[in-house]
C-alpha cells in the first residue's frame, strides 16, 4: 500500500503532533511519500517526527520518503545538520 501525505506549510510543533498522529495510523510495512512541496518552515520537532517514523517504518519493512522540499525548507534542515536531499538516508544510517 502506498500513501501520500501533503505536508503543511508550517511544520511547527502543532503540525508535528498532527503529522505524528497521522503517521501512527498507517501500517509500518507500507510506503509513505511525504510531499514537501508546500513547506516553508521545517521545525526541529517535525524533523524528529519524520526521522522517528522513518526508523519505525524501516524496522517494519516499509519505507518513507520525503519529496519536493523547497530550498527554504531544505535550508532549515541544513541548519539542523540534515541534507534535505538525503533526509531519509539519515534513517537508514542510524
Amino acid at each position: 500500500m502506498s500513501e501520500t501525505i501533503v505536508l503543511q506549510e508550517r511544520l511547527d510543533g502543532a503540525a508535528a503532533i498532527e503529522l505524528a498522529a497521522e503517521l501512527s495510523k498507517l501500517p509500518c510495512d507500507g510506503t509513505v511519500v511525504l510531499d514537501g512541496s508546500r513547506v516553508t518552515h521545517f521545525g526541529a520537532l517535525a524533523l524528529q517526527v519524520v526521522l522517528s517514523a522513518g526508523k519505525t517504518f524501516l524496522s517494519g519493512g516499509g519505507t518513507i520518503r520525503c519529496v519536493d522540499l523547497p530550498d527554504r525548507a531544505a535550508s532549515h534542515l541544513a541548519a539542523m545538520g540534515i541534507d534535505g536531499e538525503k533526509l531519509m538516508e539519515v534513517v537508514d544510517d542510524a
